[in-house]
C-alpha cells in the first residue's frame, strides 16, 4: 500500500492506487484486465462521476459455466448484487465463477482508497465499487477446437425431434446440444449422471427458460429415462356455453377461484383462478389441504381455452360444485406493494442509532425494502438532513433509491438475514 495519512483509523489506499487517475481511466484498466485474464467471460464495467464520490460498477454479463450454486438463494433469485468484494458470496457462487469476480474485483479495489468510519457518519474514497452477476447472464458454449478428421469423415449431427412427456419437454436446443425443460426435480440425480448441466437462463424460442444442457449423444438415453407412464383417459374439453367455469369469489384477495379433481395416480392437489385484471392462473402439487409444492408450478394463461387445456395435460378435471377454501389460498395478488414493517429491527445491527423521525419520504423505520444497489435490508435509523436511511444490508443508503418491497417477498427474505443483537 501507498504511504498516506488518513484521518481515521482504519483507512487503506489500494497497491495501485493514484491520485492522477480519473475513474474513467481506472474502469479502463479493469477492463482490460478482464478481457485479457478472461476471455471467456463478458464484462460490463462502467463509471460514473458525482461530486461526492465516483462510482463503479463492475457487472459479469456471460460466461462459459452456470454462476450459481443450484439451490442457493441466488440461483433461485437469478441475480446476485454486492458492494466492494464477493469474499461472502463464495457459497453462493460455483468456483469458477467466484474465482474470476474475486480476481477482476480486487485488481479494481487495488486502485481504491477509503478512509471512511460509519461510527462517525464519516466517508471519503476516491469511489464505491457495486459487483453484480446480470440476471440476464447467459451460458456461452465454448468455441469447439477444429478438428483434425477430414471433412468427409466427420458425421454431423442429427436433429432431434422435440418430445413432451408428462411435463417434461426434450428440445433441439442448438447443432450439438439438447435441452431437457419442465419439472425434473425428481430426477435431478439421474440427470446429472447422463452429463447435464443445470442453466436458470437458457434462450429458447425467444425466451428465458430454467433446463438441462446435454450433448445429443444423450438424446436415446434420455428419452428413455422419461419414458411416460400412462394416464387413465381424460374426457374431451369442450368450450361450450355449458362448460365455462363457475367461479367462486375469494374475498380480500383480488381473484376468484375453485378447486380441480385430480384423475391421476398419485395424491397431486390443484386449483385455478381468475384474477380481477381478465388473466386466469393454474397450479398444482402438494396434497389437498396444503400450500406446500404448489407455488413453482404456477402458471398464467391469457385466456380461459388455455386454462382448460391445460388442465387436461396435467391430469386434471373441474367439477362445478368444487370450490376452494380459504386454506389453500397461496399468496396475495402478483404486484402487491404491501410492505413488511419489523417492529424489533434493531436486532439486525449492533450499534445504536438515531431513530427520527421514524418515517422519510413514504419509508418506515424497520420496513423491508430494496436498497440502492438492489439488495434486500431492514431500515434501521433515518437521516432527515442528508436523506438517507441506514439499511441492515448495504449501509447508508439514498432514501430516494429506495424501492419498496412485496411483502410475500419480504417475508422469504428476512428468514436468511443475520440477527446481531
Amino acid at each position: 500500500m501507498k504511504a498516506m495519512s488518513f484521518y481515521t483509523a482504519n483507512g487503506w489506499a489500494g497497491s495501485n492506487y493514484d491520485s492522477k487517475l480519473s475513474t474513467k481511466e481506472i474502469a479502463a484498466k479493469v477492463r482490460a484486465y478482464a478481457k485479457k485474464n478472461f476471455p471467456g467471460f463478458k464484462f460490463s464495467v462502467r463509471s460514473e462521476w458525482s461530486m461526492y464520490a465516483d462510482s463503479m460498477a463492475i457487472e459479469l454479463k456471460s460466461g462459459p459455466c452456470v454462476p450459481f450454486v443450484e439451490g442457493s438463494r441466488s440461483a433461485e433469485r437469478g441475480y446476485m448484487s454486492t458492494m466492494s468484494s464477493v469474499k461472502a458470496w463464495k457459497d453462493e457462487l460455483t468456483p469458477e465463477v467466484f474465482k474470476v469476480l474475486d480476481a477482476v474485483t480486487t485488481y479494481a479495489s487495488s486502485f481504491r482508497y477509503d478512509d471512511s468510519d460509519g461510527m462517525q457518519d464519516y466517508f471519503d474514497t476516491n469511489f464505491y465499487l457495486s459487483i453484480k452477476v446480470s440476471d440476464e447472464y447467459k451460458v456461452i458454449e465454448p468455441k469447439a477446437k477444429k478438428s483434425s478428421v477430414k471433412p468427409e469423415k466427420v458425421e454431423e449431427a442429427k436433429e432431434v425431434e422435440a418430445v413432451t412427456i408428462e411435463g417434461i419437454e426434450v428440445v433441439d436446443y442448438s447443432a450439438k446440444a439438447i435441452a431437457v425443460f419442465g419439472e425434473t426435480k425428481a430426477i435431478k440425480e439421474q440427470l446429472k449422471e447422463l452429463g447435464g448441466r443445470f442453466n436458470h437462463s437458457l434462450n429458447y424460442n425467444g425466451e428465458k427458460r430454467a433446463g438441462w444442457i446435454f450433448s445429443k449423444k444423450q438424446a436415446d438415453k434420455l428419452k428413455e429415462l422419461i419414458a411416460p407412464t400412462e394416464l387413465p383417459a381424460l374426457p374431451e374439453i369442450e368450450t361450450s356455453k355449458d362448460n365455462i367455469i363457475e367461479w367462486k369469489e375469494i374475498p380480500g384477495c383480488g381473484y376468484e377461484g375453485i378447486e380441480l379433481k385430480y384423475i391421476g395416480e398419485g395424491k397431486e392437489y390443484g386449483c385455478i383462478g381468475r384474477c380481477d385484471n381478465g388473466t386466469y392462473w393454474g397450479a398444482f402439487g402438494g396434497v389437498q389441504g396444503s400450500t406446500s409444492g404448489l407455488a413453482p408450478v404456477r402458471k398464467v394463461f391469457d385466456n380461459e381455452t388455455d386454462l382448460l387445456n391445460w388442465m387436461k395435460s396435467n391430469g386434471f378435471v373441474y367439477e362445478k360444485k368444487c370450490t376452494l377454501r380459504n386454506s389453500v389460498i397461496l399468496e396475495e395478488p402478483q404486484g402487491n406493494d404491501t410492505p413488511l414493517i419489523i417492529d424489533d429491527y434493531a436486532k439486525y445491527d449492533s450499534f445504536d442509532y438515531p431513530t427520527i423521525p421514524e418515517e422519510l419520504d413514504g419509508f418506515r423505520l424497520g420496513e423491508v425494502v430494496y436498497d440502492q444497489c438492489g439488495e434486500i435490508g431492514v431500515i434501521l435509523a433515518f437521516n432527515e438532513k442528508n436523506g438517507t436511511a441506514r439499511v441492515n444490508s448495504n449501509g447508508c443508503c439514498d432514501v430516494g433509491k429506495l424501492k419498496k418491497c412485496p411483502k410475500e417477498i419480504a417475508e422469504r427474505e428476512v428468514k436468511h438475514m443475520d440477527i446481531i443483537s
